[in-house]
């Protein structure tokens, strides 16, 4: 059926006006009153919006008569539908219901597998962080997971079990066969059920004692490489039982006093805590753990197995009024080359990049982060800050000549913040990024002072550490920090420092140096 343009407009606008106006009526309907006038109510949407395509011109004329023509249509489009059975479209509904919302409840419905299913296998991995254990299966991944491999694929369960902080997760191996040369491994993770985790857990342990004679714990302390055996065995002596009790209390929470704070400074408050809470063991456990660590990034995950770790608040530069403008706003931020940078062999320092927008806001930004951190001492601050475009990047480098800093704690602040502000030394951006230094000028001994220095062994390893790298000799930091972690000894530490830095207890280098070809000579002659 067509409708001319003329016609179609006029009933269009008709319609309009009637709707309008019945939906304006509506308004002062009672709640019951509204309800009773649903089929009403619906017969009026569903006319106002498809009578014009039912029309031709001489329906439209004859419409046109009535000064309410969606009202007459109504009265009777009511009675049509009203006196309909509509028992078989009914049925086709209930019909698609079931059909769409079947699968969403059979999957809901989760059956736990059984001991008669699964088959461990008892050679397990105690080589990383988790024990891993490979679980053959025999139940419907598909309905147990909705995971739904193809018919040739395989399936195997893989349960990663970690006994200091006893959490346990799962993963499920698919193996497909590319039909040609070789098979390709899907790893999917998957929830286990309370029930089921305990099951499996329990089958590693009986599977351990079978095969070694020890328990889960015990052989993963004698296979962890983060531990030595012989300081694990005599902490396994003084303690008595595992770091981690079979029934673990709730971790307590303690919160960074500053972003980057030290990992040491961290622990002696977490120690703190959990003695408070009565959990003596756990906090002995921990301080093992942690000084049994490689680096500060593994020794802050110990720390959150035992404690819940909440990050400070972000601080902001504060305003030149709280600051009492004090320093100097006015003054221009030195640009400086790449190939300047080169030359800055002897000279360490902080470099961040992106620093886009005012380089002024940014210097007095990151003094005052620095500043509440406590990396900067006795109310010093970058005051020398230059800055240099780099692979379309503004930077900004911060020397330490003309400032006092925690060199530990700058460290770890750097760390914390590099996704934010791409920290890096000045000694590794330039032969990183630059192609290295021209003309670098190394001392062979830096000095460091002892005296007044905090007496925790790693707070000064951290601090020479740092002058090493000032002084471009940063190739000896690694030895020096495997060496004072294996001597075992607080004074063997101190002395050991002594040799990469020049401190109280160092021996002169010349007579070091006469001392190792006197050495040599006797050895040769022998």
């Amino acid at each position: 059926m067509t409708m001319s343009i003329e016609l179609e407009d006029t009933l269009k606008k008709r319609l309009d006006e009637n709707y309008t106006a019945f939906i304006d009526s509506l308004q002062k309907k009672t709640v019951p009153e509204l309800i009773a006038m649903a089929p009403e109510i619906t017969a009026s949407q569903q006319l106002h919006e498809e009578l014009l395509d039912a029309c031709d011109d001489e329906d439209a004329e004859f419409l046109l008569r009535f000064d309410d023509p969606l009202k007459v249509v109504r009265g009777y489009w009511e009675s049509e539908i009203a006196g309909y059975d509509h028992s078989s479209e009914m049925g086709r509904t209930l019909w698609r219901i079931r059909e769409d919302h079947q699968d969403e409840f059979e999957q809901q419905e989760v059956k736990p597998f059984g001991r008669d299913e699964i088959a461990l296998d008892p050679v397990m991995d105690f080589s990383k962080r988790e024990i891993a254990a490979s679980i053959e299966i025999g139940f419907d991944v598909g309905r147990r997971f909705q995971v739904y491999p193809n018919i040739d694929d395989t399936c195997d369960l893989y349960a990663k079990y970690d006994p200091v902080s006893k959490t346990f997760r799962a993963e499920l191996c698919i193996n497909s066969y590319d039909g040609e040369t070789q098979w390709n491994e899907q790893w999917e993770p998957v929830e286990l059920l309370p029930s089921e985790r305990e099951m499996i857990i329990g089958l590693m342990e009986d599977a351990c004692q079978s095969k070694m004679g020890r328990s889960l714990r015990d052989a993963w302390m004698d296979h962890h490489q983060a531990i030595n055996k012989e300081r694990a065995a005599h902490f396994l002596k003084e303690a008595g039982h595992s770091p981690v009790t079979p029934d673990d209390p709730p971790k307590p929470k303690i919160q960074l006093a500053y972003p980057g704070e030290d990992v040491y400074s961290v622990l002696h408050r977490a120690i703190k805590t959990l003695k408070e809470a009565g959990q003596q063991q756990e906090a002995a456990a921990m301080a093992f753990l942690v000084f049994s660590a490689k680096n500060p990034t593994d020794a802050l995950a110990v720390l959150s197995d035992y404690v819940e770790i909440e990050p400070p608040q972000s601080p902001k530069a504060k305003t030149d009024q709280e600051r009492g403008k004090t320093h100097m706003s006015d003054n221009i931020i030195k640009q400086i080359t790449v190939d300047d940078l080169r030359h800055m062999g002897a000279q360490e320092g902080l470099i961040l990049q992106g620093c886009g927008g005012d380089p002024q806001e940014w210097v007095d930004g990151i003094n005052q982060m620095l500043t509440d951190a406590g990396v900067l001492l006795d109310g010093t601050r970058f005051e020398n800050v230059v800055s240099f475009q780099h692979e379309g990047l503004s930077n900004l480098l911060f020397p330490f000549e003309d400032a006092k800093v925690d060199a530990g704690r700058l460290a770890m602040w750097r760390l914390q913040t590099h996704e934010q502000f791409g920290g890096m030394w000045l000694s590794d951006y330039v032969p990183n990024r630059l192609g290295g230094f021209v003309q670098e000028q190394r001392p062979q001994r830096p000095r460091m002072e002892l005296e007044g220095q905090d007496g925790n062994i790693f707070a000064i390893l951290a601090n020479a550490s740092m002058t090493l790298s000032k002084a471009g000799q940063r190739e000896q930091i690694d030895e020096m920090f495997q060496r004072v972690q294996s001597c075992g000894d607080y004074n063997k530490a101190l002395g050991i420092i002594s040799e990469y830095v020049d401190t109280e207890l160092s021996v002169p280098q010349q007579s070091r140096a006469n001392h190792s070809q006197t050495k040599a000579r006797d050895q040769h002659e022998r």
